[in-house]
């Protein structure tokens, strides 16, 4: 989608570029009454101020009886220093003068709120240098000549593109002497002219009326070519910015600058500039043609990745093109006009060279580069056209913009495809890499990323590790080991997997997560907190309920619970590394795990989970016991959730809650005695309390043995 928009943009400044080719001149052109370029001109060096005072009708005979070189002119350019080779003086001056009728104005053309008798012209210029007084009929009516009267030294010059006179009504008559007196730069080359001296183009000269004349500081093709280029050179600097590596758009924005200078320097919008001295943008144009083959030959060489041997060479040249913009800025006027045109001549066979240099570099190439190489050849055919039109026809067409023209927005085109190719492949890469962290949230969770401030598996390195409380629940299938005795191996992994496809997700309902899988056995954290993973817990146990309808194998499970300072983290080595979780208190939650067994219990969760509950009264509970991990002093109640036992179960053990938890502490108290008889009681009255049965035992051995002094009844679980 990009590159389509790309390539529209492309196609709107071709467009706009080519426009005022094809309607600029009909649309001045529509109202011309007189073609100046199609009348014969007559013109001899220097001037005679006679012609401003003799009658019109007598200007043929007198130039006829004078001694002057008379030339006529029938055809367009009329360039000074090409028809009067330059005289050893530094400047020279030269008369042109043709006549012209005012045809009868048709009534249709008539402006109707003007009177006929002041009726007014416009005479327009193509090209007209270097000064210059133009005379309607003996009156000077335009005075551009900015000289030194004592030395004859041009202070000033005026060079003009699409420049256009007012003719005042009053001077005008039926049959008009139009008389131009130039004065110009002789070139200090007799085989080279100046370019810029006299009516120097092949283009359009004419007059035409004031009712139809358009605003004189209107921008030509070159004034539009100018903002193409200049925003084309940065939108290729952009590109160099967001991509760095890519030199060549670097190169190319520079050398589209340069154009854009070049452009600028061939517009008329200068004309606004009444008083500028004109040399200023003779020296521009010169400046910028002699930097295009630094930068042209900088871009081909980064474009393809030239490696030219010897490589005294490609420097060599590199040094040549600098050069010759030094040479352009400091060389005196009277010589720009000569070094300007031996460095149109210059490019001649440096392109030749350098067509050959990157023909033989992609002979074997890709499709895309021979296409660009098709668009260069291109391009030097409009160079070519441009040349020979600037040493001989003169037409004022600038055919070398639209050549590069051609160049820049193939090049363009060819960024949105490579753009829309780097989307898709960004698209394919980002797709990937996101099926790569879903594969690898299938082993390590995304809550531990979230957990370790990580956003994505790249950023997580060895040693990440954060402290944070956390409830923590491990359950494990009972008496598993045997039962995979009789299993195959492929038939307990599937048993495994079924059993997980229904507790796991009650985990995450739950806002947990499951930290590891160890064989049947399960460690899950749940890090909002402790009411959750009871929740889970009472859920996993209806969900085992669910499996075993619909298994012929049925399972039970044990859960413990815990909560407490967990650090979670990365260990391992650079070439191998795993999350964990390292805490006293998963020490804890595994064993109290285990005592499920112990105690025939379902659910078994420590005392600081149960008074972290938000509310304890949701569930059917007691206390079981005292324990603490072998090698820690600080002993934990034990608290049962038997919400999941059938009817029978827990209505008895509600009935008996308050005699089995004296019971217990009289247990912890010593008072055996006591809490024998009690004990006793709820077994002839609820044998199938199987903890009734671990207690009873307990305290028979202790009658044997009794218990050290420091015994509280706190069980150490050492499994």
């Amino acid at each position: 989608m990009m590159g389509k928009k790309i390539g529209i943009t492309a196609w709107i400044c071709l467009s706009l570029a080519l426009f005022p080719v094809f309607t600029v001149s009909a649309k001045e052109l529509s109202s011309v009454v007189i073609h100046l370029d199609k009348q014969i001109w007559m013109g001899f060096p220097g001037f005679s101020s006679d012609l401003t005072h003799i009658p019109s009708s007598d200007v043929k005979q007198y130039l006829e009886q004078s001694k002057m070189e008379v030339k006529y002119f029938q055809s367009f350019p009329i360039l000074i220093t090409r028809e009067w080779k330059s005289s050893n003086s530094d400047y020279s001056s030269c008369t042109l003068l043709t006549f012209f009728r005012i045809p009868e104005p048709k009534k249709e053309d008539d402006d109707p709120y003007a009177p006929a008798i002041n009726r007014s012209y416009v005479l327009h210029f193509s090209g007209i240098g270097e000064n210059f007084r133009v005379y309607l009929n003996g009156v000077l009516i335009d005075d551009q000549f900015h000289e030194d009267k004592k030395s004859g030294n041009i202070l000033s010059h005026r060079t003009k593109r699409n420049y256009r006179i007012l003719l005042p009504g009053d001077i005008l008559r039926n049959d008009n002497l139009l008389i131009i007196h130039l004065k110009g730069q002789n070139n200090p080359m007799p085989f080279f002219f100046n370019p810029e001296y006299g009516l120097f183009f092949r283009g359009d000269y004419y007059i035409t009326n004031n009712f139809h004349l358009q605003d004189n500081t209107n921008w030509d093709v070159s004034g539009l070519f100018f903002l193409v280029f200049f925003l084309l050179g940065i939108v290729f600097w952009i590109m160099y910015w967001g991509n760095k590596n890519e030199n060549s758009n670097a190169d190319f924005s520079a050398l589209t600058i340069v154009f854009s200078l070049y452009s600028l320097s061939q517009s008329s919008v200068f004309n606004i500039f009444t008083e500028m001295d004109t040399g200023i943008i003779t020296y521009l144009e010169a400046v910028s043609v002699s930097l295009i083959p630094l930068f042209a030959f900088r871009f081909i060489f980064s474009y393809w990745k030239l490696k030219i041997r010897p490589k005294s060479v490609p420097y060599f040249l590199n040094f040549l093109h600098w050069i010759m913009p030094a040479v352009v800025v400091f060389v005196p006027y009277s010589l720009i006009h000569f070094v300007f045109q031996l460095t149109v001549l210059y490019i001649i066979p440096l392109t030749i060279y350098l067509g050959f240099v990157v023909f033989r570099h992609i002979s074997r190439g890709k499709k895309t580069a021979w296409r660009l190489l098709t668009v260069i050849g291109i391009f030097f055919l409009f160079l070519s056209l441009h040349i020979l039109d600037n040493f001989y026809t003169r037409s004022g067409n600038n055919y070398t913009n639209y050549g590069f023209l051609l160049i820049a927005l193939f090049l363009l085109y060819s960024f949105s495809e490579k753009f829309r190719f780097q989307v898709v492949k960004n698209d394919a890469l980002k797709n990937h890499h996101r099926q790569i962290n879903q594969a690898y949230s299938r082993f390590i969770p995304h809550e531990f990323f979230r957990f370790l401030r990580k956003t994505d598996i790249l950023d997580v390195k060895l040693g990440d590790q954060i402290e944070k409380e956390m409830t923590i629940l491990f359950s494990d299938i009972r008496s598993f080991t045997q039962l995979s005795y009789r299993l195959t191996e492929e038939e307990t992994f599937n048993l495994i997997n079924e059993y997980l496809a229904y507790v796991v997700p009650v985990i995450k309902k739950h806002n947990g997560f499951i930290d590891k899988f160890i064989g049947d056995a399960i460690m899950a954290l749940f890090p909002e907190n402790s009411q959750d993973a009871v929740e889970a817990a009472i859920d996993m146990h209806k969900a085992l309920d669910e499996f075993n309808k619909k298994s012929k194998i049925q399972l039970k499970i044990g859960i413990g619970i815990h909560t407490g300072n967990l650090r979670l983290g990365i260990i391992g080595e650079k070439e191998r590394m795993e999350t964990t979780v390292i805490s006293d208190a998963v020490n804890l939650a595994s064993k109290i795990e285990s005592l499920t067994k112990l105690y025939s219990s379902k659910i078994l969760l420590s005392g600081t989970t149960f008074f972290n509950l938000d509310d304890p009264s949701l569930y059917h509970f007691r206390i079981i016991t005292r324990t603490r991990i072998k090698g820690s002093d600080s002993p934990v109640g034990i608290m049962e959730i038997f919400n999941n036992e059938d009817d029978g179960m827990v209505e008895n053990k509600l009935k008996y809650k308050a005699l089995f938890e004296k019971a217990f502490a009289d247990y912890v108290a010593r008072d055996f005695l006591s809490a024998y008889d009690e004990f006793s009681r709820i077994k002839n009255e609820f044998p199938e309390d199987k903890a009734v049965d671990i207690f009873l035992s307990r305290i028979v051995e202790f009658k044997k043995n009794p218990p050290h002094d420091k015994w509280n009844g706190t069980e150490i679980v050492t499994g």
